[in-house]
């Protein structure tokens, strides 16, 4: 009976020991002192993510701006052409109720 009461001892000695100095104690038990770590350095604008985003949006939006004047051009242009193809006859669906 002394042999296990020893025993659940040494054991109950061997996790204390552990859980107060093992892996995974850090911020518990002992406080170890580090050196201070060092500041992050900048980045340069090529490895610097928010401006790779600032960049994109900005070529996504030059973008856009000219696909909007292009169609725009391009409806000018449609109906300028629409219009040369119409006559101008007064009880055209066009011009209802017109006359010379």
């Amino acid at each position: 009976m002394g042999r296990l009461i020893l025993l659940l001892f040494i054991i109950l000695v061997v996790v204390m020991l552990w859980k107060a100095f093992g892996p995974g104690s850090r911020g518990n038990g002992m406080r170890r002192i580090s050196a201070p770590q060092p500041e992050p350095r900048p980045l340069a604008p090529d490895d610097d993510p928010e401006f790779l985003w600032k960049l994109k949006k900005a070529e996504f939006d030059r973008r856009k701006r000219e696909q909007e004047l292009q169609e725009r051009r391009e409806r000018e242009t449609r109906d300028r052409d629409n219009q040369g193809d119409k006559p101008n006859r007064p009880d055209s669906p066009d011009n209802p109720g017109e006359t010379d």
